[in-house]
């Protein structure tokens, strides 16, 4: 390869391959540094076309060493599955060898399927190189049943450095895999969070972006970066699309119930709620502390129902979005997250906002109350339920009001409609906002999953539109 051009092509394809290979160490590293956080033997399974070993890569030993530290087990399920044998396959027996770029390709197949083997090795897992990806996962699902946990007392334990283990055992025919080593206690690298880089705009509660500093601010990170979720604080996470606020981009507020022991003065927690579109963009961030005021009349002892949910607002254009929180109860020593994917419709033409379903009611707003936005949509048997929900888009005709008619019905787990209204016209607010909010009981209806429709049409233009949630209703304990 004496030819500057395809010396530039070949290392131009490298330095992309080593791009994208240190992205996707970095974010395995941090998901496995956040299993940490969880007690126990931990099982991740990547589905992934392969991580190359690159020498020159240095991410691939923190992630050893933080699967090492949280005591979690890899596996890789090759998404390639069985394939040809590589370059050798793909080439002529003779003749010169194709361009620089078919070469390179050719390699880092080959590097990606032994990247993965060293990680699976190293930390006690396998890999599934095959056509068969449910079967894959059976198999890691059957292993994580069945394993021993050993331990030792070293005869040199302030020693820093790598130690090598091996097991063994007597009964032939038996196959052992483990980590084939562990690193002496304090000289792991710790996994930083405030190095990652930013996600887009940042704000805490008081509009400020804080510090990402510290223990506190570093375990909240990784666990809203990982993508892993942790129930020590169990989180229900809702979103909610309502007006749109700009040109093309719509205000969205999402809603989290925490299961917190219940306190008359309320309860101060620590969050980092990320919102990442799944598409290619920008990601918003909330973070700081929230003081959460406790439920003037909680409904049982304990549970989701004792504090005010956590609520944060975003601006987002139409598309599809993950959220994830990440939260830390009082003295730090219980933290939980929770991970919700949602959509934002278009924007154009007659539109409902989200239905606002629970079962509280808040301040005063437009000489009517305001329901209360909740994260957990499940409702004891004897509560009073109230929807709230906005139309938008509505033709205002000649008169320059919108005339709207709404109505709902809500229909049981088995498909039979318990509830309905037929569809009356909505009086517009002074500011000329079509807004309707209506409640019924609960008494009466069985434990399950309720879906709820409303639908409304303009009568200006003829226009209809229509908006669906659940809920749940509890089973009570005798």
């Amino acid at each position: 390869m004496d030819d500057p051009a395809r010396v530039a092509l070949a290392t131009a394809d490298y330095a992309d391959a080593l791009r994208y290979n240190r992205v996707a160490l970095g974010a395995l590293r941090d998901a496995v540094a956040a299993l940490a956080l969880v007690p126990g033997r931990k099982a991740l399974v990547v589905v992934s076309g392969g991580i190359v070993d690159d020498p020159e890569v240095g991410e691939l030993a923190q992630v050893v060493d933080a699967s090492r530290a949280a005591n979690a087990v890899l596996y890789f399920l090759d998404v390639r599955g069985l394939e040809g044998s590589g370059y050798l396959a793909e080439q002529p027996s003779t003749g010169p060898p194709g361009p620089p770029s078919t070469t390179v390709q050719t390699l880092l197949r080959q590097g990606a399927g032994i990247g993965t083997e060293r990680l699976a090795d190293e930390t006690g897992g396998r890999t599934f190189a095959s056509n068969d990806l449910a079967g894959g996962l059976r198999r890691v699902a059957a292993e994580a049943h069945s394993y021993y946990l050993l331990g030792y007392v070293p005869a040199e334990r302030l020693r820093p450095g790598e130690r090598k283990v091996a097991v063994r055992v007597r009964r032939p025919g038996l196959t052992v895999r483990s980590r084939p080593a562990w690193r002496a206690e304090g000289t792991q690298p710790r996994a930083a969070a405030a190095s990652a880089p930013p996600l887009g705009t940042a704000s805490g509660s008081d509009g400020r972006t804080p510090a990402s500093s510290g223990p506190t601010r570093d375990a909240l990170d990784l666990l809203a970066r990982s993508g892993a979720d942790l129930a020590d604080v169990p989180i229900a996470l809702s979103s909610y699309v309502f007006d749109e606020t700009a040109p093309g981009r719509a205000r969205v507020v999402v809603a989290a119930d925490l299961d917190l022991p219940p306190a008359k003065g309320g309860t101060e927690v620590a969050f980092r709620m990320l919102v990442v579109p799944l598409a290619q963009g920008t990601g918003l961030q909330h973070d700081g502390t929230e003081a959460l005021e406790p439920s003037p009349e909680p409904p049982w002892t304990g549970g989701f129902g004792t504090h005010a949910p956590l609520a944060r607002t975003f601006d987002l254009a139409p598309g599809r979005y993950q959220a994830r929180l990440a939260v830390e109860a009082p003295g730090g020593v219980r933290r939980g997250a929770a991970t919700l994917t949602f959509d934002v419709p278009p924007l154009a033409g007659l539109r409902l906002s989200s239905p606002i379903v629970t079962d509280r009611l808040g301040d005063r707003l437009d000489r009517a109350p305001r329901p209360v936005v909740r994260g957990l949509e499940a409702f004891w048997p004897n509560a009073t339920l109230y929807c709230q929900f906005e139309v938008y888009g509505a033709d205002r005709g000649p008169t320059g009001s919108p005339a709207v008619e709404a109505g709902y019905t809500l229909r049981a787990p088995d498909g039979i409609v318990v509830k309905s209204a037929s569809p009356t016209r909505i009086q517009p607010t002074p500011e000329g906002r079509v807004l309707r909010l209506f409640g019924f009981p609960l008494g009466g209806l069985g434990p399950g999953i309720y879906s709820l429709r409303v639908d409304v049409r303009d009568v200006a233009s003829g226009a209809t539109s229509a908006a669906t949630d659940t809920f749940r209703i509890q089973a009570v304990r005798r």
